[in-house]
């Protein structure tokens, strides 16, 4: 039997996306119906006690707006005796191929669940990975346990910032004021945004004094650059999920893949507020 060793193929530098029309259309729609009983692949909660969980009561299941996807649903609920913070975050979203992206969702508000002061007090996006947020305003549903879109139903609108991007991430803040009862639902998580028109470069953001080479020889990676990379290279699947993460600290370095499955996958670096993307191929 032959053996085969990985192989990892640099495609280019700098990769085009072609599109014919310029359309608004679906990055990521999140209905939380994969994974009964949990948060979906990726999602975290922040503390977990008390804090965001997943919900399958058939009493409050999503409807009366477009597309609800019934079934699961994320809550935050009230507690006698609970306040404070908590989170919900979410996978990372890639915007690749996408720009003026806006993100919608449907909520339901309960009668009770601002009796005593809770309330979501914040809805924020990373491009970064989580090490900075921006916030994000819109209309909250009002408070009538009535399932609808937040923002009357008109899609959030996110900065520039966010177009092309490997991965966002999102963030939901709840405020507790230990109330007894009340809850705050969401579901049908949806992030849209326009696609490319015409032959545009969408990856790299890098200037052009950076010069940044990835080979593979038996099974490693091989990179080269002039400038040391500010924080650790990521590998990241055509999803957009962070699947490796490798440190460099020199401008030579030699990674071994033999782990990795293959496919297709993309290689960035970053340099301050430098960017370079490779699309990658490793091949078994």
């Amino acid at each position: 039997m032959k053996n085969f060793t990985p192989k990892l193929i640099a495609l280019t530098f700098f990769v085009f996306v072609v599109h014919a029309v310029n359309a608004q259309v679906t990055c990521s729609n999140q209905n939380f119906d994969a994974v009964i009983g949990a948060l979906p692949t990726g999602w975290s909660a922040s503390p977990a006690s008390n804090g965001w969980s997943s919900d399958t009561a058939v009493a409050n299941v999503s409807s009366g707006y477009a597309n609800a996807s019934g079934l699961q649903n994320i809550v935050i609920k009230n507690t006698s005796g609970v306040s404070g913070t908590f989170e919900l975050t979410s996978a990372p979203i890639s915007t690749l191929g996408f720009h003026n992206v806006s993100v919608l969702w449907g909520a339901r508000n309960t009668t009770h669940f601002s009796d005593s002061g809770s309330t979501i007090s914040a809805f924020q996006y990373s491009i970064d990975g989580g090490n900075t947020w921006s916030p994000l305003t819109y209309v909250q549903n009002a408070n009538n346990s009535i399932w609808s879109q937040v923002n009357n139903g008109v899609p959030i609108a996110l900065s520039a910032a966010a177009d092309n991007r490997i991965a966002v991430v999102f963030k939901w803040t709840a405020s507790l004021q230990g109330n007894a009862s009340g809850t705050y639902r969401i579901d049908d998580f949806l992030v849209s945004g326009t696609t490319v028109t015409g032959v545009e470069q969408v990856l790299n953001d890098a200037s052009n004094t950076w010069l940044f080479k990835a080979n593979v020889a038996d099974g490693q990676l091989h990179i080269e650059s002039n400038k040391i990379p500010s924080s650790a290279i990521e590998l990241y699947d055509m999803t957009g999920r962070s699947v490796a993460s490798y440190s460099v600290s020199h401008q030579q370095e030699v990674i071994g893949l033999e782990s990795m499955p293959a496919g297709i996958y993309l290689l960035a670096a970053f340099y301050g507020n430098e960017r370079m993307v490779k699309r990658i191929c490793i091949s078994k």
